[in-house]
Protein backbone atom coordinates (compact mmCIF):
# COMPACT_ATOMS: atom_id res chain seq x y z
CA UNK A 1 0.00 0.00 0.00
CA UNK A 2 1.35 3.60 -0.49
CA UNK A 3 2.13 5.47 1.84
CA UNK A 4 1.04 9.88 1.65
CA UNK A 5 3.88 12.07 1.80
CA UNK A 6 3.07 14.75 4.32
CA UNK A 7 3.60 18.69 3.25
CA UNK A 8 6.40 19.97 5.13
CA UNK A 9 7.88 23.46 4.07
CA UNK A 10 10.77 22.39 5.98
CA UNK A 11 12.38 19.88 3.91
CA UNK A 12 12.75 19.17 -0.07
CA UNK A 13 14.13 21.73 -2.17
CA UNK A 14 12.36 24.47 -0.91
CA UNK A 15 14.12 24.19 2.75
CA UNK A 16 14.94 27.56 3.88
CA UNK A 17 18.94 27.23 5.88
CA UNK A 18 20.40 28.60 8.51
CA UNK A 19 22.81 31.51 7.81
CA UNK A 20 25.59 29.53 8.96
CA UNK A 21 24.73 27.13 5.86
CA UNK A 22 23.55 29.98 3.35
CA UNK A 23 26.33 31.92 4.00
CA UNK A 24 29.45 29.50 2.92
CA UNK A 25 27.27 27.81 0.15
CA UNK A 26 26.30 31.45 -1.14
CA UNK A 27 29.94 32.37 -1.21
CA UNK A 28 31.10 29.00 -2.73
CA UNK A 29 28.38 29.82 -5.76
CA UNK A 30 29.91 32.86 -6.02
CA UNK A 31 33.61 31.78 -6.34
CA UNK A 32 32.04 28.80 -8.75
CA UNK A 33 30.35 32.13 -10.82
CA UNK A 34 33.31 34.24 -10.87
CA UNK A 35 35.81 31.26 -11.93
CA UNK A 36 33.74 30.69 -15.10
CA UNK A 37 32.86 34.09 -15.96
CA UNK A 38 36.33 35.45 -16.25
CA UNK A 39 38.06 32.24 -18.05
CA UNK A 40 36.53 33.30 -20.92
CA UNK A 41 37.73 37.15 -21.34
CA UNK A 42 41.23 35.92 -20.08
CA UNK A 43 41.23 33.43 -23.16
CA UNK A 44 39.87 35.98 -25.96
CA UNK A 45 42.53 38.33 -24.09
CA UNK A 46 45.26 36.23 -24.56
CA UNK A 47 44.63 34.92 -28.38
CA UNK A 48 44.33 38.53 -29.04
CA UNK A 49 47.22 39.94 -27.53
CA UNK A 50 45.89 42.38 -25.93
CA UNK A 51 47.09 44.83 -23.51
CA UNK A 52 46.72 45.03 -19.84
CA UNK A 53 43.85 47.39 -19.61
CA UNK A 54 41.74 46.13 -22.16
CA UNK A 55 41.95 42.55 -20.42
CA UNK A 56 41.05 44.29 -17.42
CA UNK A 57 37.85 45.74 -19.59
CA UNK A 58 37.58 42.49 -21.03
CA UNK A 59 36.86 41.26 -17.88
CA UNK A 60 34.24 43.75 -16.35
CA UNK A 61 32.19 43.38 -18.99
CA UNK A 62 31.92 39.91 -18.83
CA UNK A 63 30.86 40.25 -15.27
CA UNK A 64 28.48 42.99 -15.71
CA UNK A 65 26.74 41.40 -18.72
CA UNK A 66 26.21 38.34 -16.52
CA UNK A 67 24.89 40.30 -14.09
CA UNK A 68 22.41 42.21 -15.74
CA UNK A 69 21.87 38.72 -17.02
CA UNK A 70 21.17 37.21 -14.08
CA UNK A 71 19.30 39.78 -12.94
CA UNK A 72 16.43 39.52 -16.03
CA UNK A 73 16.80 35.67 -15.28
CA UNK A 74 15.71 35.79 -11.94
CA UNK A 75 13.44 39.05 -11.71
CA UNK A 76 12.11 38.66 -15.02
CA UNK A 77 10.52 41.33 -17.52
CA UNK A 78 7.58 40.52 -19.01
CA UNK A 79 7.80 37.35 -20.93
CA UNK A 80 11.76 37.39 -20.43
CA UNK A 81 13.42 35.15 -17.63
CA UNK A 82 12.81 32.09 -15.97
CA UNK A 83 12.05 33.87 -12.61
CA UNK A 84 14.04 31.24 -10.76
CA UNK A 85 17.73 31.41 -8.88
CA UNK A 86 19.91 30.83 -11.85
CA UNK A 87 23.09 32.12 -12.72
CA UNK A 88 24.11 33.60 -16.19
CA UNK A 89 27.35 33.70 -17.38
CA UNK A 90 29.98 33.68 -20.35
CA UNK A 91 29.81 30.62 -22.81
CA UNK A 92 33.12 28.50 -24.12
CA UNK A 93 31.19 27.55 -27.07
CA UNK A 94 31.98 30.27 -29.49
CA UNK A 95 36.01 29.84 -28.56
CA UNK A 96 36.62 27.36 -31.25
CA UNK A 97 34.39 29.16 -33.55
CA UNK A 98 36.36 32.45 -33.12
CA UNK A 99 39.97 31.62 -33.55
CA UNK A 100 39.68 30.71 -37.52
CA UNK A 101 39.04 34.98 -37.66
CA UNK A 102 41.56 36.06 -35.37
CA UNK A 103 43.09 38.06 -38.66
CA UNK A 104 39.72 40.09 -38.29
CA UNK A 105 40.35 41.40 -35.08
CA UNK A 106 38.39 41.53 -31.97
CA UNK A 107 36.07 43.88 -33.12
CA UNK A 108 34.68 41.95 -35.72
CA UNK A 109 34.35 39.04 -33.40
CA UNK A 110 32.40 40.90 -31.21
CA UNK A 111 29.84 42.36 -34.39
CA UNK A 112 29.54 38.95 -35.62
CA UNK A 113 28.35 37.54 -32.01
CA UNK A 114 26.31 40.64 -31.60
CA UNK A 115 24.41 39.97 -35.31
CA UNK A 116 24.19 36.59 -34.16
CA UNK A 117 22.44 37.36 -31.12
CA UNK A 118 19.96 39.22 -32.93
CA UNK A 119 19.36 36.64 -35.36
CA UNK A 120 18.95 33.83 -32.42
CA UNK A 121 15.69 36.53 -31.29
CA UNK A 122 14.60 36.52 -34.57
CA UNK A 123 14.62 32.61 -35.40
CA UNK A 124 12.89 32.57 -31.24
CA UNK A 125 9.81 34.88 -32.91
CA UNK A 126 9.80 32.54 -35.61
CA UNK A 127 9.62 29.42 -33.67
CA UNK A 128 7.21 30.76 -30.99
CA UNK A 129 4.89 32.47 -34.57
CA UNK A 130 5.00 28.74 -35.85
CA UNK A 131 4.51 26.92 -31.96
CA UNK A 132 1.31 28.69 -31.97
CA UNK A 133 -0.17 27.48 -34.75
Amino acid sequence: MATKLKSNKKSGSNKKLPLNQSIPLGIQHVFAMFAGNITVPLIVAGVFGVTTGEKIFLIQMALFAAGVATIIQTVGYKDIGSRLPIIQGTSFAFIPIMLPFKAFGLGAIFTAAFIGGIFQMWIGKILRILAAT
